[in-house]
């Protein structure tokens, strides 16, 4: 006893030190090897009572004696069988079937519930009724109670192999002995173990699963415990759906694995301390440890799970579009929103210029979680077409003929200035805007600008020193205000001199500008045929002029023909010095207030008009 007692111990404190996590408590066993001993066979003999017979019977419940906590459910009776083994009373009819052959791989569900909640010393074929003994016996005082079920000489069926050992069952530790006295190989399959009610946990002796084995002086202790849950777990309650939640639980001494269980929906699977999981449903994750001695109970972690934004495309305006004119994608369902192609970012309404047909991918996200989903939104876009045009310029007063040429499609243009021919009043820089239009697509062209330059016309100005000259004598003309110059007489200078002949002379210069205006202006001369410096007196002019030169008084005198004339003073410039009406037919002209020079001396009526040149000396 005393023997028995340290064993025990010695197994506790080994237990405790050497697999940490498993504490003593009911939910499963543990099996481990102990110094062999036997106790007394003495007791109550369970052959008789073997129902429906010794072979292959049991007994009505046997009380144990004391409480017996066997995966954390209380007995006080057990049902011994023939076959080497107990069953606690878990409320099984008490007839059972002939031909019993108990041998069964532990746990086991789908053998009948009476092989279940089972110490099995050797489940084998044995058969009591042709020799050996069967007997039970509650030892001890309590809270240190023994229950001891005793085989010995029991021969296995058919033959003379005898079976020899003990089930010991302790009150308070709860623990179960199990010692084979002599169990010789036979001819059939045997199992030593312990198996819960369910069949759903069982703990065997090592190599003695429903196999072919033997054993002599052998012992094993199978003790309750409980592996310990995992301390804790870690990582984020709240996460939003179809996010990526990392989670952890502190790595600890004697574990093989972990198990993790997520919430429903959830994707993610991990053997390790670690588990990376995409969220689904709110609910529990759960770990288990798994140790040589079994597996733990979970630890939860509560998880809230934030439903992602169901993102939308409320509206595409217009859905049919021209190419390069702008269109609207009206998101909906989140708050910040990210289109594909371009990565556009926006917060409300996406403005976007068409080019081609484009299917365009939306995502976003809300206050807290991004979109698990991808809205779509088609484009259907019509080419437009394009169109170009000419510039040019022109001359004030003249026409310029816009000439757009557009790609195939375009049947008509619209102008800013409503017609392609203009013609701009003044001078200055002119746009007009041209867009191509099609009326099938309704599409039209980008605008172009042609561009008209109008320049002015020169100011083309001539001048003369002289605007009378006597024959053979050369006249100056001067022209300004152009680039270049044609004179009537062929010359293309500025500035020429001409001896003309004699009477008024025309000459017509043309100016041209730097822009290529042209302009003409004539410009007339007198040529006189001038006698020198000797009286005038022009044959058959009706008028006498001396004397010429003069230095103050010119006498001019009249026929009758000339009377009532003008007589004009004109300076070598073609000013108007002086004048002087008469009627009389001997006149004076005083010059003695006139510089010297030359002049001209015109003598008018409604009838003539002559010219005569006169010299103030």
């Amino acid at each position: 006893m005393k023997k028995s007692l340290l064993n025990f111990i010695f197994f506790v404190l080994f237990t405790h030190f050497s697999q940490a996590q498993c504490v003593p408590t009911c939910s499963n066993y543990a099996v481990s090897n102990i110094t062999f001993t036997t106790f007394p066979i003495a007791g109550t003999n369970a052959i008789p009572n073997f129902l429906p017979n010794s072979d292959d019977g049991c007994t009505t419940p046997v009380p144990i004696g004391f409480n017996f906590n066997f995966y954390c459910t209380t007995y006080s009776n057990v049902l011994i069988y023939s076959n080497g083994l107990l069953q606690f009373d878990i409320g099984v009819p008490s007839t059972f079937p002939l031909g019993f052959d108990p041998a069964q791989l532990i746990p086991s569900v789908s053998l009948p519930t009476i092989l279940n909640g089972i110490v099995a010393f050797k489940m084998d074929d044995l058969d009591p009724s042709v020799g050996g003994s069967v007997t039970y016996t509650t030892l001890g005082t309590s809270p240190n109670l023994r229950f001891v079920l005793t085989y010995s000489a029991v021969p296995i069926y058919g033959t003379n192999l005898l079976t020899s050992g003990q089930i010991v069952l302790y009150q308070t530790s709860n623990a179960i002995e199990i010692y084979t006295i002599d169990a010789p190989l036979g001819p059939n399959l045997a199992t030593q173990g312990v198996e819960n009610a369910m069949g759903t946990l069982a703990t065997a002796a090592p190599g003695r699963n429903q196999t072919f084995w033997s054993s002599t002086g052998s012992a094993f202790r199978f003790l309750p415990f409980t592996p310990g849950p995992p301390s804790s777990v870690s990582g984020p309650t709240t996460i939003c759906s179809g996010a990526i939640g990392n989670y952890t639980t502190p790595q600890q001494t004697g574990v093989l694995n972990y198990n993790w269980v997520f919430p429903s929906n959830w994707t993610g699977t991990s053997t390790t301390s670690a588990i990376s999981g995409t969220a689904g449903a709110s609910g529990n994750l759960s770990v288990t440890a798994t140790y040589s001695c079994g597996i733990s109970a979970p630890i939860s972690l509560s998880i809230t799970t934030i439903p992602a934004p169901l993102v939308s495309v409320f509206s595409v305006n217009p859905p049919i579009v021209c190419s390069g004119v702008q269109f609207t994608i009206t998101p909906a369902g989140g708050v910040n929103y990210t289109l594909n192609p371009g990565a556009l970012t926006s917060n409300s309404v996406f403005v976007i210029t068409a080019t081609t047909f484009t299917n365009y991918f939306l995502t976003g996200i809300d206050a807290n979680c991004p979109a698990t989903n991808q809205a779509t939104a088609t484009i259907l876009v019509s080419p437009s077409p394009t169109t170009s045009v000419n510039s040019g310029s022109i001359c004030t007063g003249s026409q310029f003929v816009i000439s757009p040429i557009s790609s195939a499609g375009v049947d008509g243009y619209n102008v800013s200035g409503g017609f392609l021919t203009v013609q701009p009043p003044t001078a200055g820089v002119y746009t007009y805007q041209v867009v191509g239009n099609n009326s099938t697509s309704g599409c039209n062209s980008l605008p172009v600008i042609s561009s008209l330059t109008v320049n002015a016309f020169p100011t083309l100005t001539v001048t003369t020193p002289k605007a009378a000259i006597c024959k053979d004598e050369s006249a100056v003309f001067t022209a300004l205000g152009a680039s270049t110059y044609s004179w009537s007489n062929g010359l293309t200078t500025s500035t020429i001199s001409v001896t003309p002949p004699v009477n008024t002379t025309n000459f017509t210069v043309t100016g041209t500008s730097s822009a290529g205006c042209v302009k003409a202006k004539t410009i007339s001369i007198t040529v006189l045929i001038c006698t020198g410096i000797n009286d005038v007196k022009a044959e058959n002019s009706g008028i006498s002029i001396y004397p010429n030169p003069a230095s103050g008084i010119l006498n001019i005198r009249f026929s009758n023909a000339m009377l009532n004339s003008t007589i004009e003073i004109y300076d070598v410039a073609g000013k108007l010095v002086m004048t002087m009406n008469t009627d009389s037919a001997d006149n004076l002209l005083d010059l003695s207030s006139q510089s010297n020079g030359s002049y001209v001396l015109k003598v008018k009526n409604d009838a003539v008009t002559k010219t005569f040149k006169v010299i103030k000396n």
